[in-house]
């Protein structure tokens, strides 16, 4: 959270002065993110998931560029998860034996996994979506806008456990899986969405946001998986420029 803050802080420092003249508006959001890491490419008949409704929590700034563009920059914690269940067949799996005599000695053994997977990813991520806003009129009450984001893994609690058998031993075994190593640190994608305005402080948005990395690291043998979410929250404008000329009138008055 503290880059986000200093990030921040330096914008609303950097647009303090112009926001005096122009419509410039900072403010909260609140929201929920429902989707899934999703894997690319043909996905088992028998695969099921979930989804983890998360949280979509943030400030944000937003600068008009015209009359009816505007920049929004945006900082947000998101968290990201789904449940899921997949059937395997014969994955790559490294067995642990331990020596009978020596209990400090453990054999790695290569051998192979077949089942079912059960568990859930539960991704926490420190966001900043920068998105270009168009108005369909001044006037109007509509918004489009696209962009693109970045993201820091801040917290995962990803984890499933592996039913079935090892190698062609037919006893059926449970193996847990902890895929806190196994994440990418950081994450990127693509957002597009629309907004409609509540009067005039307040808006409505729905945004869908598409990863275009794996969220596995690169020599992690796992599907190209990545982070397919639509995001629903709500806005509040605040004006500083609006603030300031109350209060010159207020001083004029005197």
């Amino acid at each position: 959270m503290k880059i986000i803050s200093c990030f921040f802080i330096l914008s609303l420092l950097t647009f303090s002065i112009k926001a005096q003249e122009n419509n410039i508006a900072i403010g909260p959001k609140i929201g929920i993110n429902l989707g899934a890491p999703l894997p690319k490419g043909e996905i088992s008949e028998e695969a099921e998931g979930n989804p983890i409704i998360g949280h979509n929590l943030g400030v944000f700034l937003n600068i008009p560029i015209y009359k009816t563009l505007s920049v929004q920059i945006e900082g947000s914690f998101n968290r990201k998860g789904a449940k899921f269940y997949t059937p395997v067949d014969s994955v790559a799996f490294t067995d642990y034996i331990q020596h009978p005599v020596y209990p400090d000695v453990v054999f790695h053994v290569e051998s192979f996994f077949s089942g079912g997977v059960e568990g859930a990813f539960d991704n926490f991520y420190l966001e900043v979506p920068v998105l270009l806003q168009y108005r369909f009129s001044s006037s109007s009450k509509w918004k489009m806008e696209a962009g693109s984001y970045y993201a820091w893994l801040n917290k995962t609690n990803t984890q499933a456990t592996g039913t079935g058998t090892v190698g062609y031993d037919p006893t059926i075994r449970e193996e847990d899986i902890d895929f806190t190593s196994d994440l990418r640190h950081y994450d990127w994608g693509l957002l597009a969405g629309i907004s409609y305005s509540i009067g005039e402080a307040f808006f409505i948005n729905l945004r869908f946001s598409y990863g275009m990395i794996c969220i596995f690291k690169d020599n992690v043998d796992q599907i190209d998986t990545r982070n397919i979410f639509s995001q629903f929250s709500l806005q509040y404008l605040f004006f500083p420029s609006r603030l300031w000329k109350t209060k010159d009138l207020i001083l004029k008055s005197y």
